[in-house]
């Protein structure tokens, strides 16, 4: 996993503690993303 997409995952982790919404949309992007074995 790229540390571009650990960022992503860690501002997802921190969005839900403090209660926000986030979208599913972006979760299951980051998530798709993060199963791909790319190497940027």
């Amino acid at each position: 996993m790229s540390a571009k997409q650990n960022l992503e995952i860690i501002k997802i982790s921190n969005a839900l503690a403090q209660g926000k919404s986030v979208s599913v949309g972006l979760i299951a992007s980051v998530l798709n993303n993060a199963n791909k074995p790319n190497n940027k």
